[in-house]
């Protein structure tokens, strides 16, 4: 895929596309798929948790109120 990648993402992005080399869609689950329309404002790739805080592989934090499954 060539797109321009947001570089708030650039490493969530990279390694969405890699994912999408070996898993079908970059993701097993359906609900956790990023969708097209939400790319470059939800994230993608996390990289850790607490509480209801997340963290994704660009360093950006996030309220996770969809509680890791669906949006």
């Amino acid at each position: 895929m060539s797109r321009t990648i947001c570089t708030r993402y650039r490493k969530s992005e990279e390694l969405y596309e890699r994912a999408c080399e070996v898993i079908p869609g970059g993701s097993q689950t359906l609900s956790k798929r990023p969708d097209p329309g939400l790319r470059g404002i939800h994230p993608i790739m996390f990289e850790r948790g607490q509480g209801s805080h997340v963290w994704d592989v660009d360093g950006n934090e996030f309220i996770d109120y969809v509680l890791a499954l669906g949006r």
